[in-house]
């Protein structure tokens, strides 16, 4: 297990203050001639870089736009997990979080299912303890709901948390996979709350 290498991946850096606006990105795209790469890239270029420079060439209201990410190659896998967050004048800062994973040995996408098989771990083992981790966090915000927090609810039975459905994961630093849920990933969703589910 190493982190990617260099020439695996380049980007977009920008740091910049203005009246209106403060970026400081660094945005990845993947150095591998592939068409599912291709879309990748051009997904993280729509996402993130188109949003850094129209901030930075006209915000109408006072912009704070953060991005950074981290990449790992594990069984031949390329992981890649981007970070963003924008806060845009007084309205709830949003956090996107954005999973790349592609095996570079076979030329695809990798499936959670694949990743949880790398781990050894069954999918009905998966979904079981995503039920429950994601139950004790509903009834811990139940309780903060009480006493006047405001918390994005969540149901373990909606079709999201099943791990077919699953969207974002990677496997990171020591072998570990991470199994993301960043409410913020919606487009209507102004929140920076995720849950991680770990393997």
């Amino acid at each position: 297990m190493t982190r990617v290498k260099s020439s695996y991946i380049h980007g977009y850096e920008k740091e910049q203050e203005g009246e209106k606006f403060n970026i400081n990105v660094s945005i990845p795209y993947i150095n591998i001639k592939d068409e599912k790469i291709e879309k990748y890239n051009e997904q993280i270029q729509n996402n993130f870089e188109k949003k850094a420079k129209s901030i930075s060439s006209g915000a109408e209201i006072y912009t704070v736009f953060s991005v950074e990410y981290k990449a790992y190659i594990i069984h031949d896998i390329l992981f890649l997990v981007v970070r963003a967050e924008i806060k845009e004048g007084t309205s709830g800062q949003r956090m996107i979080i954005k999973t790349y994973n592609f095996d570079l040995e076979n030329k695809k996408e990798v499936s959670l299912e694949e990743a949880l098989k790398i781990k050894g771990i069954e999918k009905d083992e998966a979904n079981k303890k995503i039920k429950e981790e994601i139950t004790d966090i509903q009834k811990q915000n139940e309780k903060l709901a009480e006493i006047g927090y405001e918390l994005y609810k969540r149901e373990y039975t909606e079709a999201e948390y099943n791990v077919g459905n699953v969207k974002e994961f990677f496997i990171g630093e020591n072998g570990i996979l991470y199994i993301i849920y960043p409410y913020g990933n919606m487009s209507d969703s102004l929140t920076s709350e995720y849950d991680i589910v770990i393997f």
